[in-house]
C-alpha cells in the first residue's frame, strides 16, 4: 500500500520542490514539499503535463506532425472531407497531417509530435469535434483540440509508471503550476478527522 510506496521513494534533491515518494494504487502520485506531503490525483497531473507540452510546442512552433509509417485511411462523410480538407493548413500548425485521398476517404499521415500515447483515429476524431465545436477562430479549435488530446494522453485510473518517468512528470506539473504548487486542482485535499467530527 501506501506505506511501500513511500519507502520506495526516490531521493529528494536539494533544488527541488517537491519530490516523488511514490505511487499510491495506480491512482496517485505522493509527493513531498518543503510544507509536507502532497497527495495529487495522477490522471490531472498527466492531462496538465500534456496540454503543457503541446502548448508549449505550439508556441515556441515546434509541434511538427510525426509521419506514421503507414497512413491510415478512414471512411468519411462527403461533409466531412469537405471540412478537413479546409482546414488541412490550421491541421498542420496543430501537428496533424491528414489527407483526402477521395470524396469519402481520409488518409492520416502523422500525429503530433509530442503525444506518446495517441491513436490515430482518436486524434482525427478530437480535431473534427474541435472543428464542429468551434465559435469563430482557429485559436478556439486549438484550445478544445489540445484540451482532448490531453485528456487522451492523461494516465489511466490504475495505471502505474516507473518511477522516473514519474518523477519527470511531477517536476513538469511543478514547472507548469508554478507558485499555485499546492492549490492545483490535482492536489487531493483531505479534512482531518477531529474537523470532521465538530
Amino acid at each position: 500500500g501506501l506505506a511501500r510506496a513511500i519507502e520506495r521513494g526516490m531521493a529528494r534533491s536539494p533544488d527541488a520542490r517537491l519530490s516523488l515518494l511514490g505511487q499510491a494504487g495506480g491512482r496517485c502520485f505522493v509527493a513531498e514539499t518543503a510544507r509536507g506531503v502532497l497527495l495529487l490525483d495522477q490522471e490531472a497531473v498527466s492531462e496538465r503535463v500534456a496540454l503543457g507540452r503541446l502548448t508549449a510546442a505550439r508556441r515556441l512552433g515546434s509541434l511538427s506532425a510525426r509521419a506514421l509509417l503507414f497512413p491510415m485511411p478512414l471512411e468519411s462523410t462527403t461533409a466531412q472531407v469537405k471540412k478537413l480538407e479546409e482546414s488541412s493548413e490550421l491541421a498542420a500548425t496543430l501537428g496533424l497531417d491528414v489527407r483526402a485521398r477521395t470524396e469519402t476517404t481520409v488518409a492520416i499521415h502523422g500525429l503530433p509530435s509530442v503525444l506518446e500515447r495517441a491513436e490515430a483515429t482518436r486524434v482525427l476524431e478530437h480535431f473534427s469535434t474541435a472543428l464542429r465545436e468551434k465559435s469563430g477562430s482557429s485559436l478556439d479549435v486549438e484550445a478544445r483540440f489540445f484540451r482532448l488530446l490531453a485528456r487522451d494522453e492523461a494516465l489511466g485510473w490504475g495505471e502505474r509508471i516507473e518511477p522516473e518517468s514519474a518523477a519527470k512528470m511531477l517536476e513538469e506539473w511543478a514547472a507548469l503550476v508554478g507558485d499555485a504548487l499546492e492549490s492545483d486542482a490535482a492536489v487531493l485535499h483531505f479534512e482531518s478527522w477531529s474537523s470532521r467530527r465538530s
